[in-house]
């Protein structure tokens, strides 16, 4: 294995909610999972097979659809969990500000970008590989902010103190000043497919690139 290695990225699937968590990793590393769902053993079981170093649990938003395995994951695993600090977590975690970076290795990066609009909690992750101060962005983690085909809905969190013009909103400015903002080639990688209710007719494709997103997402 060469020790510019790309980090692994794995992807699980729960078709009945549509919901995609990821697990981020280098063999022999550095780990992280992103949004994972209630029942944790099947993360255990990577970590343990590929013998990752957990970190991090990234949490892409509070999630009203399903209960996230995010405690026990870290209780499990001594990850700290990291969720955005409009999202008034009763249990353990760290709020990383806009900019922060978690290592993975090998100059592998996560980097934080909060992107409200389908709530104010959202933050989409943004794995990045730095060279000579250069940062490339290879794939982006966007939970329910960008869909494939998509966006997050805006309206849902109306009642809870923002009207669903002032999501649609942040949702623009999001969209527009940060994510049509990273690299073309960046994987997208959200957080459902087709079939939930976060969005509009999502596509049944589980992954995109920023490039054909632009040029294709209504």
């Amino acid at each position: 294995e060469t020790l510019m290695a790309a980090p692994i990225i794995k992807r699980y699937y729960l078709q009945c909610l549509a919901q995609t968590s990821y697990l981020v990793y280098h063999k022999n590393g550095n780990g992280v999972v992103i949004d994972p769902e209630r029942i944790v053993d099947k993360y255990i079981e990577d970590i343990q097979k590929n013998n990752i170093n957990l970190k991090q649990i990234l949490m892409t938003h509070v999630h009203a659809d399903f209960v996230s395995g995010c405690v026990e994951l870290s209780k499990k695993t001594g990850a700290s969990i990291c969720i955005s600090e409009n999202a008034g977590a009763k249990y353990d975690h760290i709020t990383p500000k806009e900019g922060d970076l978690f290592e993975l290795g090998n100059n592998y990066f996560i980097k934080t970008l909060p992107t409200p609009g389908h709530t104010m909690t959202c933050t989409s992750w943004v794995l990045i590989k730095k060279e000579n101060d250069i940062e490339k962005e290879e794939a982006v983690f966007t939970g329910d902010t960008l869909f494939v085909g998509s966006v997050g809905r805006p309206d849902l969190v109306a009642g809870a103190g923002f009207t669903q013009e002032e999501m649609s909103g942040h949702l623009y400015d999001t969209l527009k000043n940060k994510i049509t903002k990273l690299a073309p080639e960046c994987v997208v990688y959200p957080g459902h497919g087709a079939g939930s209710p976060c969005g509009k007719s999502l596509s049944s494709e589980l992954d995109s690139t920023i490039g054909k997103e632009i040029d294709t997402n209504p």
